[in-house]
């Protein structure tokens, strides 16, 4: 009987923590508390580049689930505003 080969890719230790930036949006009650825009995982990042959201939406439930519900509910043009003010909190520049 062959035994498996053991992987040598890297794998991360624990959990990693997220900065974490606070924000309100028009239409809301509350802030919305997110991870900074440049401490998104490059995976998820580029799938919002792609404008595929799915990513984020499983990111943001796994990392900011007090938030995540709300995200999951705005329209086009609301997801648009939260861009702008998540980026300005988190002091960089919104891509696309």
């Amino acid at each position: 009987m062959a035994t498996a080969k053991k992987s040598m890719a890297p794998k991360r230790r624990g959990k990693k923590q997220y900065p974490l930036v606070s924000f309100e949006l028009e239409g809301f009650e509350g802030e919305f508390t997110l991870p900074k825009l440049d401490a998104l995982p490059m995976g998820v990042a580029a799938a919002l580049n792609d404008s595929d959201l799915s990513k984020l939406l499983k990111f943001l439930n796994d990392n900011a689930p007090e938030s995540a519900e709300a995200v999951e509910d705005l329209g086009g043009d609301e997801f648009g505003e939260l861009m702008k003010k998540w980026s300005d909190a988190s002091g960089v520049e919104a891509g696309k």
